[in-house]
């Protein structure tokens, strides 16, 4: 075979080479799972009260490390959308302040509240680390708020 043929078989199997490359990228490709809209709704424990660095809102004492932040971080598929979460909220106040944070996109929502509504921080107090004498009581006082 003379140069021309050797140029010209070559140049063929190039074209076929990038001819099978396109086809490939034609193909369709694998659908995706979809995005789910996340939207954190409550109190401390959401917020993520006791895990400073309070970074993300110093007067809610938000927190990146409160978990609604850190499931939007681990899990690809999940959108953190809005997390107004705040220290202190009742469910009064969530209702109030954080439930128009909702959308009509939102598919996952997580809600925690109603420790404030119960006085557990006065729990905590009394009897953490070491039970005090008001310890009883206030696990008392909350029971009664629950019935």
């Amino acid at each position: 075979m003379n140069a021309r043929g050797r140029f010209l078989s070559v140049l063929v199997t190039i074209v076929v080479a990038l001819a099978g490359f396109v086809t490939v990228g034609a193909l369709p490709a694998v659908a995706s799972p979809p995005i789910i809209q996340y939207v954190a709704l409550g109190d401390s424990y959401a917020a993520g009260q006791g895990a400073p660095p309070y970074d993300l809102d110093a007067a809610c004492k938000r927190s990146s490390k409160g978990y609604p932040t850190l499931l939007n971080n681990l899990e690809s598929r999940i959108q953190l959308q809005a997390n107004p979460t705040c220290s202190g909220a009742t469910t009064s106040s969530v209702a109030i302040t954080q439930l128009p944070a909702l959308e009509p996109g939102t598919k996952l929502v997580t809600l925690t509240v109603g420790a404030a509504n119960l006085g557990l921080s006065v729990v905590l107090a009394a009897c953490f680390p070491t039970p005090t004498q008001l310890c009883q009581g206030a696990i008392d006082n909350v029971r009664d708020n629950l019935l």
